[in-house]
């Protein structure tokens, strides 16, 4: 997935529910993810 930079420095709150929702499938397949440490459910630090 490539963002533009607008999108990487959108605030979290307008994201619609279909687009958290997205985020998060996608987070659960990521090879990245960590099971072990705490990290945010979508894998946004905003």
């Amino acid at each position: 997935m490539t963002w533009t930079t607008t999108e990487r420095y959108r605030a979290y709150e307008s994201y619609s529910e279909d687009e958290l929702k997205t985020l998060r499938e996608r987070v659960a397949q990521s090879p990245w993810h960590s099971t072990f440490h705490i990290e945010p459910e979508t894998g946004l630090l905003n």
